[in-house]
């Protein structure tokens, strides 16, 4: 019961007949640097009701939107995050990946409270909590102070990080993220007793009996990070609740390309592919 409640607020990205909802994997990362308010922003603009972004803590534990451990990936500067403070952070640029857009160039690091801010209430935001249990007090008061609407949704790898977060905030939905099947396995008594609502797995772990095992014990199973529409449409025909992707609105395209290719074949009574 719990999934099929939770499946009935969390609005599919895709629609149709795809039965599958597509997560923009740290905004609209393929167009505008990943984690920034831009790339959040054009997510929505795009269309796409869920947005999935990692947060960390800084040393003034402010609670930034950011994946690494370390800033030099992102902004050219070696800098730690859990040693330094915002104020040492916030002016730091981030570089443009190869696919993103320039008009996208000098995006900053945002607060976490920036982004519920702005939070519509129709959209879904899923924050990645890159931190263990340190994080749970600072993310208490942002949430009370800045998200007034809009869904949200938890995801770590950190099992207690969870097991903390559905115990404050029962009413939203929590998944284990892992690499590793075993591990899954490891922690299903885990994921039942502190009532996580399903597990988010590299994709490729993902197989049939996943799937089916999570389905039975009323899990959600979603995957990261899937860029490839066929893979994608083959995770889509297992059964798989969402896909977290760099490029939502290219894989969405090429769903409604087979879905059409495949309704127009039933209306013709042929079976040729895709």
């Amino acid at each position: 019961m719990r999934k099929l409640i939770y499946l009935f607020i969390f609005f599919s990205t895709l629609m149709m007949n795809a039965q599958v909802s597509l997560i923009a994997h740290r905004g609209a990362s393929y167009i505008a640097p990943e984690n920034s308010m831009a790339a959040v922003k054009m997510a929505w603009q795009m269309g796409f009701d869920v947005v999935e972004v990692d947060v960390r803590l800084t040393k003034d534990k402010q609670i930034i939107v950011f994946h690494d451990e370390n800033t030099k990936r992102m902004t050219g500067v070696d800098k730690d995050v859990s040693e330094s403070t915002y104020d040492e952070l916030k002016d730091l640029k981030l570089l443009l990946s190869n696919t993103n857009s320039s008009y996208f160039e000098g995006e900053t690091i945002p607060l976490l409270s920036e982004i519920l801010d702005i939070l519509p209430k129709d959209k879904l935001l899923v924050i990645e909590a890159k931190e263990s249990q340190e994080i749970v007090e600072p993310l208490q008061k942002i949430l009370k102070n800045h998200w007034k609407g809009g869904e949200l949704t938890f995801i770590s790898f950190h099992m207690e990080t969870l097991c903390l977060l559905k115990e404050i905030y029962s009413e939203i939905p929590a998944l284990y993220l892992s690499y590793s099947l075993d591990d899954v396995y490891l922690k299903y008594p885990e994921l039942k007793q502190c009532n996580i609502d399903g597990v988010d797995v590299h994709h490729k772990v993902v197989n049939q009996k996943l799937i089916t095992t999570m389905d039975k014990g009323e899990f959600l199973v979603w995957c990261f990070t899937v860029d490839d529409a066929n893979e994608a449409w083959t995770l889509r025909e297992m059964g798989i609740d969402g896909i977290t992707t760099n490029r939502p609105y290219w894989i969405q395209q090429k769903f409604y390309e087979r879905i059409s290719q495949e309704e127009l074949e039933e209306e013709n009574g042929g079976d040729g592919g895709y």
